[in-house]
């Protein structure tokens, strides 16, 4: 996948997507269609994966990133100071066509992972990705936990010590390509970790049916800071545009996995992760 145009960019990169209120639905819905083309044009048929990266921390006792099964399927970590990644499907001697944020100029050169052992270990800390996720009492307050957006009333902010966003962590912890908004799609990492998000999401949403509605936040990143409130707000008939990749839809469409109520373009759900195995989400709750 690459950023094909300025426009492009613009629609779907930091200006479009990020720290606005689509930011959860329009995840949702490229990684219903990146599946979707896995099925179509690759023969898949196993289910969309997400990594909870929770189970690779090191307080867990599952020991590190850096022995993670999941990072070692996808290449493991990068060899310094290239960073390239020296094992797995998408390493070798053919260089990939991988455009920056800088630029679309075709860019020959390896995929690389560069991971920041401490970063992870702190933001993937079990107690600093459930509970905060639970306690949101709407969903601005639960985009604002995810995406760890800066500008919010102190209301709305939720409390954490581990200093990254559960965003931020598979980019920024993870390293290398994934950091980088153009680049990031081309490392298979970057859909498990927010197929993630999504699967964080639906949690919060599945525990009251409310939520299933719930949707707010700014439309463009004009609405950030103090004014934000005076300026035109996401709503469940905000389109959500993908590009060339796919068909518009209204986040509407995009709010239920499971589109119980007819009228939208998705249907699965997930099998709880392991993480949850003897822990009650329930005592985590916070009624709006």
């Amino acid at each position: 996948m690459r950023c094909t145009t300025n426009n492009a960019r613009l629609n779907v990169g930091l200006y479009g997507v990020h720290t606005v209120g689509v930011f959860l639905p329009w995840h949702r819905y490229a990684i219903w269609i990146f599946e979707s083309v896995l099925r179509s044009e690759c023969n898949y048929t196993g289910a969309q994966p997400y990594w909870d990266w929770t189970l690779d921390n090191a307080s867990t006792g599952n020991g590190s990133i850096l022995t993670s099964p999941v990072l070692e399927a996808f290449g493991g970590n990068g060899l310094e100071p290239s960073g390239c990644i020296q094992r797995g499907p998408f390493c070798g001697d053919d260089p990939l066509n991988i455009e920056t944020v800088e630029s679309m100029a075709d860019n020959p050169r390896c995929l690389t992972c560069a991971v920041d052992v401490d970063m992870f270990d702190r933001g993937a800390n079990w107690d600093e990705v459930y509970p905060p996720t639970m306690q949101a009492k709407n969903y601005y307050q639960l985009q604002n936990f995810i995406d760890g957006l800066s500008f919010v009333h102190e209301a709305d902010k939720m409390p954490t010590s581990a200093g990254i966003n559960p965003h931020g962590l598979g980019h920024m912890g993870v390293g290398g390509d994934i950091r980088d908004i153009c680049s990031s799609p081309n490392d298979s990492l970057l859909w498990l970790h927010h197929t993630q998000l999504d699967y964080m999401w639906t949690l919060w949403q599945f525990r009251d049916p409310t939520r299933l509605t719930d949707i707010s936040g700014p439309r463009t990143m004009e609405g950030l800071g103090p004014g934000r409130d005076a300026v035109e707000q996401t709503t469940a008939d905000t389109p959500v545009w993908i590009g060339f990749v796919g068909d518009d839809a209204k986040v509407c469409a995009i709010l239920d996995t499971m589109n119980r109520e007819g009228g939208g373009v998705l249907c699965y759900k997930y099998e709880d992760s392991p993480s949850l195995t003897g822990r009650n989400l329930t005592t985590h709750l916070r009624k709006a």
